[in-house]
């Protein structure tokens, strides 16, 4: 698990603080499309590090399918992200349904479906996005995942 955080998330922000202190990136919320576009290679590297990081270590199955999963997910965000901006407030949050509804049962979406929705609510009374933009964040957050899953059985 700290493989996971360390190199999904933890290299990545320390990268992205680091461009904003260097001022390639106006913030850490790159609210400018194009400035998220070299996060997201970093972030694909490093993920796709963890990924080939846990499964040479032998780590229980679902952590390399979570890796994978989130390798997927940022694929899917950077290359749209060419184009047009996506919620990845809503894509995590999207995810964590799904994640806690596999680990914990289905009672577990009564708790993580409306934190979805108080996310996506939150990035549309900031502004930070449209709906269409959290909706497709959300949808590929609960998608993809469950793909994967699905792929298991």
């Amino acid at each position: 698990a700290l493989i996971y955080v360390g190199l999904v998330c933890v290299l990545p922000l320390i990268y992205i603080a680091w461009m904003v202190k260097r001022g390639k990136i106006t913030d850490i919320h790159m609210a400018v499309r194009q400035q998220r576009i070299k996060p997201f290679l970093v972030s694909i590297v490093t993920t796709t590090i963890a990924w080939w990081t846990l499964r040479a270590l032998g780590a229980p199955s679902v952590v390399p399918l979570l890796a994978l999963s989130s390798l997927i997910q940022l694929s899917v965000l950077a290359a749209i992200t060419l184009v047009w901006q996506v919620s990845m407030h809503a894509m995590s949050s999207g995810a964590a349904v799904i994640g806690a509804v596999w680990a914990y049962g289905t009672p577990a979406l009564w708790v993580t479906l409306p934190l979805l929705v108080l996310v996506a609510v939150a990035r549309l009374r900031l502004q930070r996005h449209t709906v269409p933009q959290v909706v497709v964040g959300a949808l590929i957050g609960l998608t993809i995942p469950l793909l994967l899953i699905g792929s298991m059985a």
